[in-house]
């Protein structure tokens, strides 16, 4: 359904109704403008309902910006409740983020639950994938996959910090197995002295 009616906003014109008050709204965001933000998001909402969803969640990142946790809270479990769409994902990893500010790992953790089984995972997931590693790491009974979560970075990732960081928590496993491959990637990052 949400494919349908982006793709008929994309072929009936050249642009989404909406677009300019969401670019709008990100700009206002960007500069921590967060009342113009939301402003421009409500407007999205109004006027473009294949921009809606993505626009609720830009509320929510507004809200959750200026503390008002309660707020961004209910409206991003509104969006998980709504329409299936890809905003769903943005919704739970902001949900996630809201919990790591109060540091509820279990929370976390089951926000997050099967982005980790994403394979090959976008670009914009790094951020709560990590989360989700850092959150099943603090939990008792999830340090092993916690482990598994931060080798596989270790392993595959072409990137120097994240390899690196990655390899710091990595090293503190009790499996020397782990700590081979921390020690592998510390030195594949030229990380010498740690």
């Amino acid at each position: 359904m949400w494919f349908a009616v982006v793709l008929s906003s994309l072929v009936t014109s050249a642009t989404l109704p909406g677009e300019a008050a969401y670019l709008r709204g990100c700009d206002a965001f960007r500069a921590e403008n967060y009342s113009a933000a939301i402003e421009a998001f409500d407007t999205v909402m109004q006027e473009d309902p294949a921009l809606a969803e993505w626009a609720k969640v830009r509320i929510a990142m507004s809200l959750a910006a200026t503390k008002q946790d309660g707020p961004a809270t209910e409206i991003l479990q509104g969006v998980m409740a709504g329409e299936p769409g890809p905003w769903k994902a943005m919704a739970r990893g902001r949900l996630a983020k809201i919990a790591a500010e109060r540091e509820d790992y279990a929370a976390i953790a089951e926000t997050l639950s099967g982005f980790e089984q994403v394979a090959p995972a976008p670009w914009w997931m790094d951020s709560y994938l990590w989360l989700f590693g850092e959150a099943v790491l603090n939990r008792p009974g999830d340090r092993r996959a916690g482990y598994s979560f931060f080798r596989d970075t270790v392993e595959t990732t072409w990137y120097i910090r994240p390899r690196l960081d990655a390899a710091r928590y990595l090293v503190q496993s009790p499996a020397p197995l782990d700590q081979s491959v921390a020690l592998l990637g510390m030195l594949r990052s030229s990380a010498y002295t740690d």
